[in-house]
């Protein structure tokens, strides 16, 4: 191990292109890899409990992404990826908190208002849902993420639907509902741990 040894930006882009053709396990042999070589780099643990969170091990992800944040204490990127694997383990108040701490550092980060929105969803806080994922509609109109957990607090809370209301979020889920997004979330229905809304 070598104390200053970085993981260069090159590994990163080869690490991001094998995580978006879902090569978790190459994600997750070259997380090791960066981790034995570079022991004290934030962005090391960051990939490797990335690997292992979408890889199926949200614990243990967990622990390898509090490792990141400690190195990395400003990183917001780390501390939403914490909230991810927090939420996705089950431990939704401590997912809050690192979501919080990720918004505090990157507040015009939509992705960030739209995970934090879906684990008050999963925590059953219909309204902070509500209030989070309207943030990232109004940040990022695009992000088909912000619609569907905007969606999924709505239905949640029927008191807050009105016919018109509906009609707009109705059709803002129309724009951004497309395959890619089904695929992505295949077999996560509402007991999945990012529930879609149609």
């Amino acid at each position: 191990m070598n104390p200053q040894r970085k993981v260069a930006d090159t590994e990163v882009a080869a690490w991001m292109a094998a995580f978006r053709r879902g090569e978790l396990a190459r994600c997750a042999a070259l997380g090791r890899e960066f981790v034995a070589e570079a022991q004290t780099d934030a962005r090391a643990w960051h990939l490797l409990g990335l690997a292992t969170t979408f890889g199926g091990d949200p614990r243990t992800g967990a622990e390898q992404l509090r490792r990141a944040a400690w190195l990395g204490r400003d990183d917001a990127s780390v501390w939403d990826a914490l909230g991810v694997a927090l939420q996705r383990g089950g431990d939704h108040a401590a997912a809050g908190e690192a979501f919080r701490t990720s918004l505090r550092l990157a507040p015009q980060v939509a992705s960030v208002w739209s995970n934090a929105a879906a684990n008050a969803f999963a925590a059953g806080d219909a309204a902070e849902a509500l209030r989070l994922a309207g943030r990232a509609v109004e940040l990022q109109p695009t992000l088909a993420e912000g619609h569907l957990a905007r969606g999924n607090a709505l239905k949640k809370a029927q008191s807050r639907y009105d016919a018109e209301r509906m009609h707009d979020e109705l059709a803002g889920q129309r724009r951004v509902c497309t395959r890619a997004l089904f695929e992505r979330h295949a077999g996560g229905g509402h007991a999945g741990p990012d529930a879609i809304f149609i």
